[in-house]
């Protein structure tokens, strides 16, 4: 075989295999790892193929919506909204970067657990079959009782619905993820260590089990037959995104959906009552700092105003729905929560009740393209976060992940149509050229990311002249053409 010939083979090979573990299909012999520390990164190695099916998905939808169809229950296809969209995967950008500032306990308990207390782990060698098959269900069955529980307890909701505030349901909402989670679902996985199953094993598939859940947030995959009674699908997760009163609290699984019909949390997707999208009380912003923080601040709130030790935890640990005023219903009462506009009667319910600030058509181009820029070196950064080396040599990494983050709320905060985020766009690109100077990038690079600088800040100026700001208001309202 030539070499041609041989690198052809290897790339389909990757393809194949890069869509194969979004849907959770690997080859055991290909996935299993002596040391833990020689498992890569599948979550960073799917990037490629979350970007590919976000701009199928999108196309197709685009295409379904230009010709007017409709989906299996009737209701209108809707094209990408960009603010939802930058919205959605910049939550999933902070919650990486976290990963470089906050390293998670998850893996170190884990392993000392397995190291000190496992109980049968002479039973499960790394290199076996048995192995995998034992970690494909204790994985998923730990998964669904974090899920479970990071729904009914109210402080674990708080990272937890960040996920759950997007009111669109497509590929980039999968993406929507809380920094704060990773950092107490760990306990849920504790037994899997306890009972033996290797570290290498087990981070294999916290992987699997994630990829899984992406492709199952999109509309336009419809009734899969008999994979309904075992599987997760599109429908299952549709139901669980939806703050349909018969959709709260129901359908947690992560791939197989047996836990649920197991233990009385399954629900059906009912097609004369199409799903909507979203919180309760539907979030209004795509500042990254509020989509992530909102609920905790909430949270913090009603605890410190209950009466007594006895309310204070109550409002920690008993679900979101929960009052003093029902002390005794620890998931509070469905028929408090708000009810919705079902789809068949009016279709245009959804769009009433979107959070969607206008913005002018130019703004929305020039956000676009600074936030594929924000991808490009955010990715740049996590290749080195995920090498200890590079990230022991490199102190300066933190700095450019903080201005990361400042880059993502000036973006979200001009999203929100407030003027702070045209200022702070001023003084973000303004920066760029002064922080560049501490990278180790060659004279040409530096040239041209200093014209981009300089003409990103005069355009943030113009900024400015695109909006009319009414007397004591910070929201911006567009003069020019929308997007």
């Amino acid at each position: 075989m030539n070499t041609s010939s041989a690198d052809a083979l290897s790339s389909a090979r990757y393809v194949i295999e890069g869509y194969g573990r979004l849907l959770y299909i690997a080859d055991p012999s290909t996935h299993m790892f002596d040391k833990f520390n020689d498992v890569p990164n599948y979550i960073t190695m799917a990037v490629p193929f979350f970007i590919s099916t976000i701009v199928f998905e999108a196309l197709l939808m685009w295409i379904a919506n230009y010709r007017e169809m409709r989906l299996q229950n009737g209701r209108k296809v809707k094209n990408f909204r960009l603010n939802d969209t930058i919205s959605s995967i910049s939550a999933g950008m902070f919650q990486q970067l976290t990963k470089l500032l906050f390293k998670s306990v998850e893996f170190g308990a884990y392993i000392y657990i397995f190291e000190n207390y496992a109980i049968f782990s002479s039973y499960f060698p790394v290199r076996s079959y048995v192995t995998w098959a034992f970690a494909f269900f204790f994985v998923d069955f730990g998964y669904y009782w974090f899920h479970r529980a990071a729904h009914e307890v109210n402080l674990f909701w708080a990272a937890h619905v960040v996920h759950h505030s997007s009111q669109e349901y497509n590929q980039t909402t999968a993406l929507r993820q809380s920094f704060l989670q990773e950092h107490f679902s760990w306990l849920f996985y504790l037994p899997v260590a306890l009972f033996g199953i290797p570290p290498s094993i087990f981070r294999v598939h916290r992987d699997l089990d994630t990829l899984f859940q992406y492709w199952i947030h999109t509309e336009l995959i419809g009734n899969l037959g008999p994979l309904e009674y075992f599987l997760n699908t599109p429908s299952h997760h549709r139901v669980h995104h939806g703050r349909n009163p018969y959709c709260i609290d129901q359908n947690y699984a992560g791939t197989l959906i047996i836990w649920d019909r197991m233990f009385g949390t399954f629900t059906a997707e009912k097609e004369d009552e199409p799903v909507l999208y979203g919180i309760v009380h539907p979030l209004q912003s795509f500042n990254p700092f509020t989509v992530q923080t909102h609920h905790l601040l909430h949270v913090m709130e009603k605890t410190w105003k209950s009466k007594g030790v006895v309310n204070k935890f109550k409002a920690l640990f008993y679900g979101p729905g929960w009052t003093p005023e029902k002390p005794e219903l620890r998931l509070g009462e469905i028929k408090d929560i708000p009810p919705v506009q079902n789809l068949k009667k009016d279709p245009d319910a959804e769009i009433k009740d979107l959070y969607n600030p206008v913005i002018p058509l130019i703004v929305n181009f020039y956000v676009l393209l600074h936030f594929a820029v924000i991808i490009a070196v955010q990715n740049m950064v996590m290749v080195r976060i995920d090498s200890a080396e590079a990230y022991t040599l490199n102190p300066v990494l933190p700095f450019i992940a903080a201005f990361l983050y400042f880059s993502m709320t000036s973006i979200g905060m001009i999203l929100d149509g407030k003027k702070q985020g045209i200022i702070l766009e001023c003084i973000r690109v303004a920066a760029i050229p002064f922080l560049c100077r501490f990278l180790e990038l060659n004279e040409s690079l530096i040239i041209f990311i200093d014209i981009f600088s300089i003409s990103s800040f005069l355009f943030s100026l113009y900024g400015f002249s695109l909006f009319s700001i009414k007397q004591g208001s910070d929201i911006l309202e567009p003069k020019l053409k929308t997007l």
